[in-house]
Formats: structure tokens, sequence, C-alpha cells
């Protein structure tokens, strides 16, 4: 008897523990906001309030904070019963203090998602703007009502107060770098909307651009200025933002790899850098997580993922090819008439190649005599060969049908040299130029094939890239052939911060 009457006294003790440790209003309410348990936070919260009575002290605190409660309980967790318990909490907050805003922002949360009463929501935002004209936020709360309920011309009109407020400074509620960044993003937002646009404009860049002193420490808005620089054809700004914008990401401590912006900026120039691997990892990234769909990320995901799986990850493209082309797709509709028009033809092209992948009859019939044009490039390098930029000579073969066959994205291709040749297939060094409208690279590349010309391997030896007129990537090798085999000893240097990565690839033609 002894032992069933201490166990039920544990079950007492254990269901109600939340209790035992609440002693006063602002115990209460370190308590309610150190739990995650919504039952037990609308526990901690009622208890302030009764004993926010006894200490003579305002509750609007308590019924905020088990107003936020029961709303997570309606929406989270399915418990459509506290709807009214959720206004009634925000309505005694706001009556015992009328000139604490986000009581008001909550309770419009509850007219707008929960109960569905838009004129109820918009009389609330109605009541604090009135006395407070000049406070940014509850021009954005009460617009994002006004566009949720279809009346964008309404939402535009808040959303450009709310932002004009914070830009002269004169908005009188204080508000964080994040809230001013939903600012800024939700009146970009319906400015796209309304001119059916789907490419940052100028207007749209230079509005972004305020994030710069707005709202800098809020990552994803400055991944979309990175996004817009790249629109509006400043590759440079776009590249510097970009960089900067995933190192703040690293900072923190919630750090999530998934700025689509900056991802975006990124993966494009792996992707001109022929970087397909890191390409395909950042370009899928900025597409996964764009909040609005944009034709470049959705082309360049597609294009990185396409050669990253066709060349590299082989094992895994037939799982892959219908979001390929899903993709593809998606970017030639998002492309009419921007400026990313052009994307159309390329999009139609690889979609062609993945649906018609085998070559021609024809094409077979004339390999033959192509790689014999090919082949009578390359002379044999010697058994110790260094890359000199001073002296390197190469001959243009970027024209033949052989060459276009085993590079395929437009670059002016060399040949060097013939590494090895033996019974089995050769070996050759190939230099490719891609110059683009801001960096300018030099890929080294040794391509082994049969003795018919199949392309069996290649491997990627190192690049040189030019940014702007400045080197910021140095690549050097030097290669030693020894019969059959060959060792290539490589070494990229980052010219800005002196970093250098040195590898050792080891082949054999055999």
């Amino acid at each position: 008897m002894k032992i069933q009457v201490t166990f039920l006294f544990l079950l007492f003790f254990i269901g109600n523990g939340y209790s035992q440790k609440c002693s006063n209003y602002d115990d209460c309410i370190s308590h309610r906001n150190s739990t995650n348990n919504k039952e037990d936070q609308v526990k901690y919260a009622t208890k302030a309030i009764k004993y926010a009575k006894k200490e003579g002290k305002n509750p609007s605190e308590a019924y905020f904070y088990r107003g936020i409660s029961y709303y997570y309980l309606v929406s989270k967790e399915n418990k459509p019963s506290e709807i009214k318990k959720a206004e009634d909490d925000f309505l005694a907050a706001i009556e015992a203090d009328p000139s604490y805003y986000w009581s008001y922002s909550w309770l419009g949360s509850v007219y707008g998602n929960l109960t569905k009463e838009y004129e109820k929501g918009v009389a609330n935002y109605n009541k604090y703007i009135s006395k407070n004209p000049n406070a940014a936020f509850p021009y954005r709360d009460r617009g994002s009502m006004h566009n949720y309920y279809g009346k964008p011309e309404l939402a535009l009109n808040d959303y450009s107060k709310a932002y004009k407020l914070i830009v002269s400074k004169e908005n009188t509620l204080k508000i964080n770098d994040e809230k001013r960044s939903d600012i800024i993003l939700d009146y970009v937002k319906i400015i796209q909307e309304q001119n059916n646009e789907t490419v940052y404009t100028p207007e749209t860049l230079a509005i972004l651009e305020s994030a710069l002193t707005l709202a800098p420490s809020e990552p994803y808005v400055m991944g979309e200025y990175a996004l817009a620089c790249f629109d509006n054809d400043d590759v440079s700004k776009a590249l510097y933002i970009a960089r900067k914008t995933i190192e703040k990401e690293k900072s923190l401590k919630s750090y999530e790899y998934k700025n689509s912006g900056a991802s975006f900026v990124l993966g494009f120039m792996d992707f001109e850098n022929k970087n397909y691997r890191y390409a395909a990892n950042s370009l899928s990234v900025a597409y996964t997580n764009r909040r609005k769909p944009h034709p470049a990320v959705s082309f360049y995901s597609a294009v990185a993922d396409h050669t990253y799986y066709a060349t590299i990850a082989t094992n895994l493209w037939s799982v892959n090819i219908n979001k390929i082309k899903e993709k593809y797709n998606e970017s030639i509709k998002l492309s009419e008439g921007t400026k990313f028009e052009y994307l159309i033809a390329d999009a139609k092209m690889h979609i062609d190649e993945i649906d018609n992948p085998n070559t021609t009859p024809q094409e077979s019939e004339n390999q033959e005599h192509d790689f014999k044009q090919f082949l009578v490039n390359f002379n044999q390098l010697p058994s110790n060969y260094t890359l000199d930029y001073n002296t390197i000579q190469g001959r243009d073969i970027s024209g033949l049908a052989m060459t276009k066959k085993y590079i395929s994205n437009g670059s002016t291709v060399s040949a060097i040299g013939l590494i090895n040749s033996c019974d089995n297939g050769y070996v050759f060094l190939l230099m490719y130029v891609n110059k683009r409208k801001y960096t300018t690279t030099i890929d080294f590349l040794a391509l082994t094939t049969d003795l018919k010309g199949n392309g069996t391997s290649s491997e990627n030896i190192t690049s040189s890239q030019i940014d702007m007129g400045e080197t910021t990537i140095l690549g050097t090798f030097s290669i030693r052939i020894n019969g059959d085999n060959y060792t290539i000893n490589t070494e990229q240097e980052y010219t800005a911060t002196g970093k250098k990565n040195s590898r050792t690839i080891n082949g054999s033609c055999n």
C-alpha cells in the first residue's frame, strides 16, 4: 500500500512538475519560454497571469505568450478548439498594453490564417496604424493580408509605404534586420508579380541594394541582391556579394547551405570554370530553395546536372533524366520575353540530346576519317614536359569533327601533344580556352581514346582563370612519361590568398 501511494505521488509530481518550479510572474514567463511543449507553455503562462494579479503587474506579456502557444496548438498540432482562446488572449494583451504592436500582428495572423476573416484582420491593423502612422511593419502585415486575399493593388500600396518608411528612417517601430529584409523582399515580390517579371530589373535591383545598409545581417536578401546584380550584367559584383553572403551564412549558428541567390552565382561561376561537380551541387541548392522561379537558375541547374550525371556520376544518369528535362522545360517557359530568351534554343537542343542519344549512321561511317584528321595534329611530348605559358604552342583543332565530339562547350581547343600511344589507344594533351564577358579560363585535359577514336576517359589536369584582366587562379603542371605510363604533377595557386592545391595523376594508355 505504501508503494502504491508513493507511485501515485510520483505520477502527480511528474505530471505537474511545471508548477513546482514557477514561483512568481517573471519566473513563470521564464519557464514558459524555456520549454517547447505547447501545453506546458499554456500552463506556465496561465500561472503567470494569476501571479500578475497578486503582484500588481501588467499581464500583457503573459496573455501574449499564451496566445502564441494556443496559435501553434491550432496550426501545428491541429487543435481547432483553441482558436477562440488565441484570439481572446491577443485581445486581452492589446487591452492591457495597446502600444505593443506584436499583439496586433499575431491577432492579424489569427484572422488571416485561422478564422479567414479578412475584414477583421484589416480592421485590426487599421486600429494600430491610425495611432501610429509611421510604424513600418504594420503596413507590411496589412499588405500581406491584402495580397493573400487577392487585393494586389492595396498590397502594393502598403508594401511601398513600409519600404519608404524604413528607407527614410521615419519608421517609429523598432525592428531588426530580419523584419527589414521581409519588407524589402515583399515589396520586390509584389512589383514582380504586378509586372509579370521573373528577372530582376534595374528598379528591383535598386530596392534590393538597400539591404546593404538596411538588412546586412540577413543572408537570404543579400543572396537575392547577388542574383539581381547577375541579372543586370554586373557579374563581378554578383560574385563578390555571393561570396560574402555565404561567409555570413556560415558564421550563423543555424547555418544551412540553402541560399538560392548566392548559390546560383557561385554555381554559375563553377560551371563556367568547368568545375562540374561543384556547379551541380551549388546550382541544385539554388534551384531547390528558390522562392520564386528564375529562368537562369532553372536552365543552369539543368545543364550542370546534365553534364555532371552524363560524364561523371554516370551510374545516376538514368534516375535524373526526367528531372533534368523538367528543369529545361521550365527554363523555356520562364525565359520567354526576358533577357534570357537566348537560353530557349540551348534548352531545346539539350532536351533533343537526351531524347536522341545515339549517333547517326553517317557519323559512324565518317569517324575513322575524322579521327585521322584529329590524330595528325599531335606530336609526341618529351619524356619530361613542364608547362610554360610563355612558350606553349598548340594547333587550333576547334573546328574538327572529333574535337566537337569530345569537347562540345564552344571553347577554343588546341592540340598540345601526345602523352602516350600504345596497342590499346592514345592519351592526348589538350588545352581549351573559354572566353566570357568577364572571365577567361584556360583548362588542360588528358583525353584517352581507343585506336578508333572512341573516348574512353578524360582527366582535368589543371586550369587558370583571369577575372577582369587579372589572373586569379594560376595552374601549372609537369608530365613524366615512362613507356605506356605517365605521371602528372599539378598545382593550382589562388593568387588573392596565396593558397596552393597540389595533386598527382597517374595514368596509362593500356
